[in-house]
């Protein structure tokens, strides 16, 4: 992965199960990072679609995912530089 500066994390979206459509609040607030990690509950596939409109997407599967019929990884273990980070959704 190339150098990336500024990581933006989400989960629980709900889009589709709880929200018609992702806030533009959370587009806004994405605004500027070089990735995006979502911690699952995204309910539908079109929210990856929106958020790498932003950045690239990494994501893992969330409790609500597997009904939506999502296949996401249940972990992820992401190194930028010499730093890891753990991504799990953690019901």
């Amino acid at each position: 992965m190339p150098d990336v500066r500024r990581v933006g994390v989400v989960a629980d979206t709900h889009v589709g199960d709880l929200l018609p459509r992702l806030p533009r609040g959370v587009l806004d607030a994405l605004d500027g990072v070089e990735l995006i990690l979502h911690a699952g509950d995204l309910t539908t596939p079109r929210v990856l679609d929106e958020l790498a409109e932003v950045a690239p997407v990494l994501a893992v599967m969330g409790n609500h995912d597997r009904a939506a019929g999502l296949r996401l990884p249940e972990e992820l273990t992401v190194t930028l530089g010499d730093v890891r980070i753990g991504l799990v959704h953690g019901d």
